[in-house]
């Protein structure tokens, strides 16, 4: 047992290293049906996994933080608490601001408790956005406020956006750092003009038509200035920038030129029939559900690389993103070939699986931020396969739902092992270095 597992399990309180020795002699597909126990599968997944909170190089101010709280509370002190039926007769209208105002409330609460300031942005957009909807709505219903009036500030805030898109020169110290600030930048700059474009679109009607729309111009504006506050944090705090933009344009070209042709080798048979690409059964089996997640996930990755003359630093990212999803695959496709992931006895087989996924993202975890961003999805599917275990017992007391959280802690495994390699190869490629085995 390494020191990872053995401080994952002090803290655990969980059972001895005999319980919990390898694999190979927990898998089998003796057993016809294999029962679980609900309280058990319930206990691996509340073991203790490793928080990958969003973070940046430079990180949002503590003022501008402040800012945003305080422009959420303005929102919600301009509405009545409690909420009575004098001061919204409609039942559904009252229901639905006094959602969307705890709502805010929460994101708040979570945005004071976030591991990083750049996680508690997020929230706090969050907060905005659903304190923007809870007013513009009691505003609508009370006072006559119209859609048009909650659309008018979208011209303010295009006018932001394209500021912060027409400054974005992709200069710094370091083409590491930022490359990661400006794909964030990049990215809330997409994201606030999806929901500028969005702002007129409704299924709704009457008093909640005008609070949707306040929301997403809200999330327009917060999304817009909050990639202005990074861009300028961060170009604050550089010493001797240079201007990055055509290296990262190269990068996500070769990456995703070499990703494109990887996959291309990838068989059919992975997306027709992947039991027929193996010399053992793996039908109805974790193996199974695991491959074929693997191999989604790899084509997704390959088919959603972006463009690098329009968001140069984020299609570098996406490069790196599907190398790691490719080498994952691999990884996935030789331990199904080895006989790993067959149908489990038992919990102890499913708490191995997921204590195994727990090891590799503690084994490939450091102190640097790209590292972090790249390993988060690995993070997601541990999540993934709790949330699977949750569900067993309380929805469906289905074999299958274990099935796929044993898959999904293996793809966070495989994902995790990945991405010491993906990660390397792109700093190399960004810094002017060339490995000589680009897949080690």
């Amino acid at each position: 047992m390494t020191s990872t597992r053995r401080r994952f399990l002090a803290t655990a309180g969980t059972a001895t290293t005999a319980a919990l020795a390898g694999c190979a002699d927990l898998w089998s597909r003796e057993a016809e049906a294999p029962s679980f126990d609900a309280d058990a599968l319930r206990a691996v997944a509340a073991l203790p996994s490793p928080d990958l909170p969003e973070a940046l190089p430079v990180p949002p101010a503590a003022e501008y933080r402040a800012s945003a709280r305080d422009h959420a509370e303005t929102l919600l002190d301009a509405v009545p608490d409690p909420l009575t039926a004098d001061d919204v007769p409609n039942e559904v209208v009252r229901d639905h601001v006094a959602g969307e105002r705890e709502g805010a409330r929460s994101a708040l609460d979570s945005a004071a408790d976030a591991a990083t300031p750049t996680a508690a942005l997020g929230t706090l957009r969050t907060a905005r956005c659903r304190a923007a909807n809870a007013e513009a709505t009691y505003a609508a219903a009370r006072d006559g406020r119209t859609r048009e009036d909650a659309l008018a500030g979208r011209e303010a805030v295009r006018s932001t956006l394209d500021d912060l898109r027409g400054r974005l020169a992709h200069e710094g110290d370091d083409p590491v750092a930022t490359l990661l600030t400006d794909a964030t930048v990049e990215h809330y700059a997409r994201r606030a003009g999806e929901m500028l474009d969005r702002a007129t679109e409704t299924n709704e009607s009457g008093a909640l038509a005008v609070g949707e729309a306040a929301q997403r111009v809200e999330w327009a504006r917060s999304f817009a200035a909050d990639g202005a506050h990074v861009r300028d944090r961060f170009a604050a705090a550089q010493t001797a920038p240079r201007a990055w933009d055509g290296r990262f344009a190269d990068v996500a070209r070769a990456l995703a030129a070499d990703a494109r042709s990887r996959f291309d080798d990838i068989p059919d048979g992975y997306a027709e029939d992947p039991d027929g690409e193996f010399g053992r059964d793996i039908a109805d089996t974790p193996a199974e559900d695991l491959v074929s997640e693997a191999y989604s996930g790899a084509r997704y990755a390959v088919e959603s690389l972006g463009d690098p003359a329009e968001r140069p630093a984020s299609a570098a990212l996406d490069g790196c993103r599907a190398d790691r999803e490719l080498r994952a695959f691999e990884r996935v496709r030789e331990a199904v070939d080895d006989g790993a992931y067959d149908t489990p006895e038992g919990g102890a087989a499913v708490r191995t699986a997921k204590l195994d996924a727990v090891e590799a993202v503690e084994r490939a975890r450091a102190g640097d931020h790209l590292t972090r961003r790249v390993l988060s999805a690995a993070a997601f599917e541990l999540r993934g396969g709790d949330q699977c275990l949750v569900r067993y017992g309380e929805v469906q007391d289905d074999v299958g739902s274990v099935s796929w959280a044993v898959a999904y802690y293996g793809y966070a495994t495989a994902r995790a092992e990945a991405v010491p390699g993906a990660v390397a190869r792109i700093e190399g490629l960004l810094r002017g270095e060339r490995p000589r085995d680009p897949h080690d």
